[in-house]
């Protein structure tokens, strides 16, 4: 029997402007058993969770219209798509996300992670 992939039946939605970092993303995230959404743009992302309520989220600094901490905002505290796991990709840690890879970054290290916080998540709901 298979092992089960850490993100098996996960929807994730990456967000990038850079083409190099979407792909490297959805490679990893695809061979991990996700299904990967890609935007460049925070205003066409928060217009795709809101349809497809990803339940991680990862973002980089480079997004375009509105910018990372505009975009982390509209998902935290503007209630506008709600995920998971909301990870980013940058330079520091900005408010309100639940997980931070600097830059340059191991693909495979941030899976890692982010897999781990999910499994926290999934601790939690199970306990409440």
């Amino acid at each position: 029997m298979a092992d089960k992939k850490p993100f098996e039946s996960q929807d994730v939605l990456v967000v990038a402007k850079d083409d190099a970092i979407r792909r490297a993303l959805t490679r990893v995230f695809t061979n991990c058993g996700a299904t990967v959404y890609c935007e460049r743009d925070g205003h066409e992302a928060l217009k795709q969770q809101r349809k497809l309520r990803c339940r991680v989220i990862v973002f980089c600094n480079d997004i375009q219209r509105g910018g990372a901490q505009w975009f982390a905002h509209q998902l935290r505290v503007k209630n506008i798509a709600d995920s998971d796991v909301l990870w980013y990709i940058g330079d520091k840690p900005i408010t309100y996300m639940d997980g931070y890879t600097s830059r340059p970054f191991k693909p495979v290290v941030l899976v890692k992670a982010i897999a781990y916080n999910l499994a926290v998540v999934d601790d939690l709901k199970k306990a409440e």
